[in-house]
C-alpha cells in the first residue's frame, strides 16, 4: 500500500512540474523542417550495350530517361530550402565512363546539368564513384523544380574490349523543406 501511494504521488508531482510553466501559445512559433528522401534513377548496363552496330571509333552513349514530377507541387516549391542529389556508380568494366545528368522541362529545355567521371574497375574489384550535388540557392532550386524528366547519358570513349562486368547507377534526392 505504501508503494502504491508513493507511486501515485511521484506521478502527480512529475506531471504537475512538467506543465506548470509551459506556455502553449509558443506552439505557433514552431517550424517544421522535414527531410524527404526519394530514389531517382537506378539501372545497370553491361558491355554488350556499348557495342555499336558496325564499326565505330566514336564515343558510344547509352541513354535512360526517367519521369521527374516530384517537385511540381506549389507547396513543395515554396517550402524547399535545399536539395542534395547523391549518385553512386559501381563499375566492374575495365573502361572509364562519363555520366551526363540533365534535368529537362516538358519541352526538353535544359534546366540543370551535371557531369560525373566514372573510374574504370574490374570484375574482381569494382570501383565505386560517388558524387553529391548540393543545390542550396533559390536560383539553383528553381531550376530543378521546373524539371519534368531526368536524362542520364553514359558515354564510353570506345567500345569495351570485354563482355564481362557491369556499370550500376543508384541515385537519390534529399529534399529539405521548411514550413
Amino acid at each position: 500500500m505504501l508503494l502504491r501511494t508513493l507511486l501515485v504521488c511521484a506521478i502527480f508531482f512529475t506531471a504537475y512540474s512538467c506543465v506548470k510553466d509551459t506556455d502553449f501559445n509558443q506552439a505557433s512559433d514552431i517550424q517544421g523542417t522535414p527531410e524527404l528522401e526519394i530514389d531517382l534513377v537506378f539501372f545497370t548496363v553491361t558491355p554488350p550495350q556499348f557495342i555499336p552496330e558496325g564499326s565505330s571509333d566514336r564515343p558510344i552513349t547509352v541513354t535512360d530517361t526517367t519521369d521527374f514530377r516530384i517537385l511540381d507541387d506549389s507547396f513543395i516549391q515554396e517550402s524547399l530550402l535545399q536539395v542534395d542529389y547523391y549518385f553512386r556508380f559501381a563499375n566492374s568494366i575495365p573502361s572509364e565512363f562519363e555520366a551526363n545528368i540533365r534535368f529537362l522541362n516538358e519541352v526538353n529545355r535544359l534546366r540543370y546539368e551535371l557531369t560525373i567521371a566514372v573510374a574504370a574497375g574490374t570484375v574482381q574489384l569494382p570501383v565505386i564513384s560517388e558524387h553529391i550535388e548540393v543545390l542550396d540557392s533559390p536560383e539553383q532550386i528553381s531550376l530543378v523544380t521546373k524539371a519534368s524528366k531526368i536524362v542520364v547519358n553514359i558515354t564510353i570513349p570506345e567500345a569495351p574490349q570485354t563482355v564481362e562486368g557491369s556499370l550500376n547507377l543508384q541515385s537519390k534526392g534529399t529534399y529539405f523543406l521548411e514550413y
